[in-house]
């Protein structure tokens, strides 16, 4: 394993790439620090990632002895946690550190942790992938290099020479169309709870609601009728639920983009993931078939321009970019071979940023996908949104999901006004 790792960070310069600080303009940093205190969003600007010199990872074991499978996976998240909590000295490289548990002769669990400026969501699948892939190889036979793939710091390159080019003026232009026409229709955390939330700690909660196979299953089945993948469909009725929530008919949220366009890219380990505005106009009269057109037709032009980094539009932008950061409502969609179950949060390779991803948005709604089955997750800042708000809300989500899984000729007028009560 140890052999498998020192080749994953020299096949991803993304883990060898080290924070500096940059020279910038004194007006041009208080617009940066701006928008970051603002409007929650890192402009990347103040920084510059230097590539170090190869460094090689450390790997740390910890034997623990367990006789049951819920032992094991108690532990397991507990130690999933601590490493996730602990910092990173962001001037060492490689940034990562890898811990292999041994629960047994045939039973251990890798642990990788790596800091978000290092990687986004997509990136850490293809990590797993390519450290069971060396592993095996590892194991089969002498070290070999690993193949060549595109790094960070090159993408970085060519991103920043098509925004100086302004290759990407028309896409910077729409999302700022959609800024204008959605500036009011942002939804923060208190805009779907009934009244204030006041609550003296600032620690992350999280909460989970199964679907059920019947359900998920009868959601893939509406998908594939409706001809769109099943987050369009999930998206579209978490869009029915916050009309019926706030009776509004114009509903903006946030989520993020791959942003891996070429195929030279599809490999490509980094922080390239974009995180953008959705809105759509709801009409109370439509079917959910036809609010699932109208998001999938929306979804279709974001992604056409989802390659303008959101960073880069909040320095150009004169306007709010997101409202206040820590109110925003942030949806997102995760695929996870396994997860299990722990007080109530899904601790899986996707969620393991959890607890970053609660900081950058005041409430996260996550589907995670495993199979055909589909878990509901809420992240949350408790400051922001207490326990049980979050699970009144899943719980509602879910009846909405399972109300047009049946039936999506069905109109999507007010079922309930009621909103999320904040418990007193």
């Amino acid at each position: 394993m140890a052999t498998a790792l020192t080749q994953l960070v020299k096949k991803h310069a993304a883990f060898r790439l080290v924070p500096r600080p940059r020279q910038v303009p004194p007006a041009v940093r208080v617009r940066m620090l701006t928008a970051y205190k603002n409007h929650g969003i890192a402009v990347p600007g103040l920084y510059e990632q230097v590539l170090s010199s190869h460094g090689l990872p450390r790997l740390a074991h910890t034997s623990i002895q367990t006789n049951t499978r819920e032992e094991r996976e108690f532990h397991l998240s507990n130690i999933m946690a601590r490493e996730s909590a602990l910092p990173f000295d962001y001037e060492s490289v490689p940034l990562l550190r890898a811990r292999l548990l041994n629960f047994g002769r045939d039973d251990h669990a890798l642990i990788l942790a790596v800091p978000h400026v290092a990687t986004d969501t997509a990136s850490f699948d293809i990590v797993w992938e390519d450290i069971c892939q060396l592993y095996r190889q590892a194991l089969e036979g002498p070290e070999s290099e690993a193949s060549p793939v595109r790094q960070f710091h090159d993408f970085a390159r060519w991103q920043s020479e098509q925004l100086f080019a302004e290759t990407f003026s028309d896409s910077r232009d729409y999302w700022t169309d959609q800024w204008a026409r959605y500036q009011s229709a942002r939804l923060g955390v208190s805009d779907i709870l009934r009244s204030k939330a006041y609550c003296a700690t600032t620690s992350p909660g999280a909460a989970i609601r199964l679907l059920g196979g019947d359900v998920s299953e009868r959601v893939v089945e509406q998908s594939r009728v409706l001809g769109v993948a099943p987050f369009v469909t999930l998206l579209s009725a978490l869009y029915v639920l916050l009309h019926r929530l706030t009776q509004r008919h114009e509903i903006a949220l946030w989520t993020p983009f791959a942003n891996r366009l070429n195929e030279t890219d599809e490999r490509l380990v980094g922080r390239v993931a974009n995180r953008h505005m959705v809105g759509i106009t709801v009409d109370p009269s439509w079917s959910f078939a036809e609010i699932v057109e109208a998001c999938r037709l929306t979804l279709v032009n974001a992604q056409r321009h989802q390659a303008v980094p959101l960073a880069h539009l909040a320095l150009r932008s004169s306007g709010a970019v997101g409202g206040k950061a820590g109110a925003r409502i942030l949806f997102d969609w995760q695929t996870s071979d396994e997860h299990y179950v722990h007080d109530g949060l899904v601790a899986d390779r996707p969620l393991l940023n959890w607890r970053r991803a609660v900081l950058a948005a005041g409430l996260t709604i996550r589907v995670v996908s495993r199979g055909s089955e589909f878990a509901l997750v809420a992240l949350y800042s408790r400051s922001a949104c207490p326990d049980r708000s979050a699970q009144a809300l899943l719980r509602e989500y879910a009846a909405v999901v399972g109300q047009f899984a049946l039936d999506a000729s069905l109109p999507i007028g007010p079922r309930s006004t009621a909103q999320i009560v904040v418990p007193g």
